[in-house]
Formats: C-alpha cells, sequence, structure tokens
C-alpha cells in the first residue's frame, strides 16, 4: 500500500479536458504505482548505477531515454535554461516590433499565411494543441510515455524554439513526480 492511497488503491484520480469541460477519464491505482516501482527497482539491479539525474538540453543517449523511462529524475540544467531563454527573448522581441513570426504570429501548418493578434496568443495556442489532439489505437505504456516527455523536453531545452522556460520546468517536474499524459 502507497502512501496517500484510499482503501480501494486508488492514488490519483485522471481528468482530461472535453468540449471545455473537465471529465474525469480513469485512476491512477497502486497496481500502477507498484508496476511503476517494479520498473524502477529492475533498473537500478542493473550493472550500472547513475550517479546524478538525466538532463535534459544537454547530450542525451539511449541509456538516458532508457534510465528516464524506468523511473529516474530528470534536471534542467542552467546552461540550457540560458538557453531557452535567450530564444524565447528573441521570438518575444520580434513579436514587440511586429515582424512576421511563424507559429506566433501566424498560424502554423496551412494557415501560416494568417497574421494572428499577438494580443491573443492562448487562441493560437489552443488552436495548435486542438489541431493535433488527435489518436488511434492502443494508449502508449507509462515507459513509453515518460521516454516521449523526456524527448520533447529535451528538444525544447536545446533552446531553438522559443518556449518559455517554464514549460521545459513544468514537463521536468511532471516526470519528476511520476505525473505522465496518457498519450
Amino acid at each position: 500500500r502507497l502512501d496517500g492511497a484510499d482503501k480501494s488503491g486508488v492514488v490519483a484520480d485522471i481528468f482530461e479536458v472535453k468540449s471545455g469541460k473537465i471529465v474525469r477519464r480513469g485512476q491512477i491505482t497502486t497496481e500502477w504505482s507498484e508496476r511503476r516501482q517494479r520498473v524502477r527497482t529492475a533498473y537500478s539491479n542493473r550493472d550500472f548505477q547513475r550517479a546524478v539525474t538525466v538532463a535534459v538540453g544537454e547530450t542525451l543517449t539511449l541509456a538516458d531515454v532508457a534510465a528516464v523511462a524506468a523511473g529516474e529524475d530528470v534536471s534542467f540544467p542552467a546552461r540550457a535554461r540560458e538557453r531557452v531563454s535567450a530564444a524565447r527573448a528573441v521570438i518575444e522581441g520580434a513579436v514587440a516590433s511586429g515582424d512576421v513570426v511563424y507559429g506566433a504570429t501566424t498560424g502554423s501548418g496551412a494557415p501560416a499565411t494568417v497574421r494572428v493578434d499577438p494580443a491573443q496568443p492562448a487562441d493560437l495556442q489552443h488552436g495548435i494543441v486542438r489541431s493535433h489532439a488527435t489518436a488511434v489505437g492502443r494508449p502508449l505504456s507509462l515507459e513509453e510515455a515518460r521516454a516521449m516527455l523526456l524527448l520533447r523536453a529535451h528538444v525544447l531545452a536545446l533552446g531553438h524554439s522559443g518556449v518559455r522556460p517554464e514549460l521545459v520546468d513544468l514537463m521536468v517536474a511532471m516526470l519528476n513526480a511520476g505525473v505522465i499524459p496518457a498519450v
């Protein structure tokens, strides 16, 4: 039994947003959490031990991806944070000067020629998320979803996208807390 689990073994509820409403999707149970712990234990019993957490935005190996998929913690080092902040400053400066910036002041993909009011960034971001929120097939395993979240955080932490550092912070915090989206 895990700390925080109720008598039925529920550790947390999983919710999603559908049509602007929050809908309960399922639950994380002690069985799920115990499976995660078994994976971490199996990984830690391998021939090598990690001395530090896996750092996004730095050199990332296949062993790093496997370690995080198995439950290893992740960090967002200062050097990577500086690169992300610098790239964000470039985007903010271009938007403030009225420049056309793909995906920031325009739509992306087919509507890339449509200018978006910089005062309405939330509308643009919601549209991008909605246009990509489609999937078919079985959900990914916990390990696959952890690996994908790590790889996305890593690519953003390289500092080429113009995202805010807080986005990478959130992704790292999610990995470290075991809050993994259903994908």
